[in-house]
């Protein structure tokens, strides 16, 4: 149906735990299993499990081909039970251009409502490889008093340095 395919393990574990050798079969084990079933890869895509990366994570999963790995800024932590209007509320009162939101169980509740309202306030859904392919320009944020650049940074899931040379920012220590 023109999904995007990701790759987010076999078994569920901390990355941050495991060897380079068990990642590398976590993803492998599971690649094998997306193609089988659906004729496509799920390369380049990585999401890794709990959101848990650091450098060697990174190194180790672009080493054998999953060179984009997908975070979420909203997570709906759905999982607690939490209702319907809840899931639809943190979404719609957290949502920036360019979220990614993450839910699993009960999320599929709040969907009809949220999109509804998520249209309403003018947003559009695209795919993964969509998202990645839009510039930074395409945000346009108004600092407010007390903002930082790593905040917005955190806010938009990009780095101060990519706001800072998308922007023209010579002190990223001083902004307006």
């Amino acid at each position: 149906k023109g999904h995007a395919i990701g790759n987010h393990s076999y078994s569920h574990p901390y990355f941050t735990k495991i060897s380079t050798t068990s990642m590398k079969s976590q993803l492998t084990r599971t690649e094998t299993l997306i193609k089988d079933l659906t004729g496509k890869t799920s390369k380049p895509y990585f999401r890794p499990p709990y959101g848990a990366y650091n450098t060697l994570v990174l190194q180790t999963v672009g080493s054998i081909g999953y060179t984009k790995t997908i975070k979420w800024n909203i997570d709906t932590i759905d999982w607690d039970g939490r209702s319907a209007y809840r899931i639809y509320s943190k979404v719609l009162n957290n949502i920036v251009p360019g979220s990614i939101v993450l839910g699993a169980k009960y999320t599929p509740t709040a969907l009809p409502t949220m999109i509804k309202g998520l249209k309403a306030k003018g947003y559009r859904f695209v795919t993964i490889p969509q998202l990645l392919s839009m510039t930074a320009t395409a945000i346009t944020y108004t600092v407010k008093a007390g903002d930082t650049l790593y905040a917005i940074a955190v806010k938009y899931g990009v780095t101060v340095k990519q706001i800072a040379d998308a922007n023209q920012i010579a002190n990223v220590n001083l902004i307006y």
